[in-house]
């Protein structure tokens, strides 16, 4: 009922990785509320996405998957050229002042 208005965004990008990158990088946080999530649930996470994704895409949303698990976009900057890279197109050449 709450989202029923909503308009999707111009565009939308999901962020996928492998499992185990999954658990390194929620070990890596450290959040205390995060120490118990189970791998089924972060597999059902993982799996729901991707059905969101697909239907998205087949309703010609904006959308792009990018598979994260052999990058790291937070510390080395030649991954996140990597992710920028694929979404300039579909959003243009941005620069902020």
């Amino acid at each position: 009922i709450l989202t029923e208005d909503l308009e999707l965004p111009n565009m939308i990008i999901f962020l996928d990785a492998d499992l185990d990158v999954l658990k390194r990088r929620i070990a890596k946080r450290n959040r205390s509320f995060e120490h118990q999530i189970e791998d089924s649930y972060l597999l059902n996470l993982k799996k729901d996405y991707l059905s969101f994704y697909e239907t998205l895409k087949n309703e010609g949303a904006n959308v792009i998957l990018i598979d994260t698990s052999d990058l790291d976009f937070v510390q080395n900057e030649s991954d996140y050229q990597l992710i920028l890279n694929q979404i300039k197109p579909m959003i243009g050449d941005i620069t902020y002042e």
